[in-house]
């Protein structure tokens, strides 16, 4: 999460993203791993922007759910999140407000 909340905007932003998790030591995982990560934050609605809302505020039919454009390889909403984005606290509280060790991210 510190990564993803201190990372700076570029074009290639997620790819540096996954590059640096990909770093974390003792955390094994690979570039779809770590997408997959990355989207499924995007699903409960940690990574969204205020313009593209997750499946955690409203109904969102993902299979029509719009995309930055037409080849991207990223699911919706994480497709147009950027790290100026920031991360919804209020998802990320719902989720993971049992883990003490978390509390900093709320």
């Amino acid at each position: 999460m510190t990564i993803l909340t201190t990372s700076p905007t570029s074009d290639n932003i997620k790819k540096e993203i996954i590059q640096k998790i990909k770093r974390i030591k003792n955390f094994k995982t690979n570039k779809y791993l770590t997408k997959t990560i990355l989207e499924t934050l995007g699903f409960c609605g940690i990574l969204e922007t205020e313009e593209y809302k997750s499946p955690f505020h409203q109904y969102v039919n993902l299979g029509l759910a719009p995309k930055k454009s037409y080849n991207s390889e990223w699911e919706y909403p994480v497709d147009f999140w950027t790290p100026a984005d920031g991360m919804n606290r209020e998802a990320f509280r719902f989720w993971f407000g049992s883990y003490p060790q978390l509390k900093q991210f709320f």
